[in-house]
């Protein structure tokens, strides 16, 4: 394995398990026929893959990372666009999977580990967060996709976490420009 992918992984996985790259890798098996290269090694999935978490994880450029990438895998900015585009999609759908809302008393059981010191004590905390937009680097403050939190273009999610900080719903996709209690308030059954 060349020392610039080890490199690029490694720093991936100072952010993620080894066993969550590995199953979004599996994952991400689905889309191996859509993607572009022209030498496909047989790791081609998982060098596309570290990549594509990489450039995420780091808000790293095309630009700034083909130099690099082409000294062990031959490519473009166009296929490493591409790629990322169709991975997303697989990392969403993984990402779905992963959430599981569970029950009340796995919340008691988690909330009693995490404060045990607490009678009647929370078992799911809500808040919003922002998460950075790929594409678009700069817009006006006053367009509806503009995130303070980002201080860029972003787009608001809702998460539902337990007491430990484990994420069990995620709803949104919504501008970053609606402030939470307008939210619930359209929401609210």
């Amino acid at each position: 394995m060349p020392h610039l992918f080890s490199t690029l992984k490694s720093k991936v996985l100072k952010h993620i398990q080894r066993d969550t790259l590995k199953s979004i890798v599996k994952a991400s098996i689905g889309s191996k026929t859509y993607l572009w290269g022209i030498k496909q090694p047989p790791n081609h999935l998982e060098i596309c893959v570290v990549i594509a978490l990489y450039k995420d994880m780091f808000g790293k450029s095309y630009s700034e990372l083909l130099p690099s990438i082409k000294k062990f895998l031959p490519t473009s900015k166009k296929t490493l666009n591409h790629n990322q585009h169709v991975l997303r999609k697989e990392f969403g759908k993984w990402g779905e999977q992963q959430l599981q809302l569970g029950g009340l008393s796995n919340w008691r059981r988690v909330s009693k580990k995490y404060l045990p010191t607490l009678k009647n004590c929370p078992h799911l905390l809500m808040d919003s967060t922002d998460f950075r937009k790929s594409g678009k680097n700069s817009l006006s403050r006053k367009d509806s996709e503009w995130s303070y939190k980002c201080n860029g273009p972003g787009r608001r999610y809702m998460a539902i976490v337990d007491v430990s900080g484990c994420p069990r719903a995620l709803f949104g996709g919504y501008s970053p420009k609606l402030y939470d209690a307008h939210w619930i308030e359209v929401k609210k059954p």
